[in-house]
């Protein structure tokens, strides 16, 4: 009954993963206490490539979307290209915290499929999912879909727009290119990330 116990036993889990106990520690990523779920949720992620079946149960156990973001999050950690149609299906879910953490395990996964429900979740009603797909379409390079970053750098959302122009930094020299144009755009938001986007050492955009 005590949350400190529980957390002690995910991190010994960590350590001497088996079957019935990697089990018992996603389903601890329901736990009531917040020290357990992370406990619980640092412990997969040190279990490692033993504990992407376990997780992939409990995902695609009882919907066809899933509705956890806490265990989408998870599985970002552990990358594994088995959790791909789970995250496609959780970016079309009704909660906008499952969509954002659907976009970064997308981010992680890379692939086609991922390149177009990320551009699709560019212009979703959240915000922190907007920026967790323009993150996420730097992170994966796709120099295709530059014209629609460029687009977010006017989002009336802070967090989306830096996102956006990092983003394009990382396309290298197409999304430069955009970066460049936007200079001179209408907009005061998108000339102003354009700016400080490109006013950034390389060390400092990532």
């Amino acid at each position: 009954p005590c949350p400190a116990v529980r957390a002690a036993a995910a991190r010994w889990v960590a350590r001497h993963p088996s079957p019935v106990s990697l089990e018992g520690l996603v389903a601890m990523l329901d736990d009531p206490a917040p020290l357990c779920r992370r406990a619980a949720a640092a412990a997969i992620a040190r279990a490692g490539a033993v504990a992407v079946e376990p997780l992939l149960a409990h995902l695609t156990r009882a919907e066809a979307v899933p509705n956890d973001a806490s265990t989408l999050r998870v599985a970002v950690a552990l990358g594994d290209e088995r959790f791909l149609p789970s995250a496609l299906s959780a970016a079309a879910a009704s909660d906008p915290a499952v969509r954002a953490a659907a976009a970064s395990l997308l981010s992680q996964l890379g692939g086609a499929a991922a390149e177009s429900v990320l551009t699709e979740l560019l212009t979703d009603p959240d915000h922190q999912t907007r920026a967790a797909a323009a993150h996420g379409l730097g992170l994966l390079g796709a120099w295709r879909r530059a014209p629609q970053l460029a687009r977010r750098l006017a989002d009336p959302s802070f967090e989306v727009r830096r996102a956006a122009g990092l983003g394009l930094e990382r396309l290298g020299p197409a999304g430069r290119l955009y970066l460049r144009r936007a200079l001179d755009d209408p907009d005061p938001f998108a000339a102003d990330m354009a700016r400080q986007v490109l006013d950034l050492p390389d060390v400092a955009a990532w």
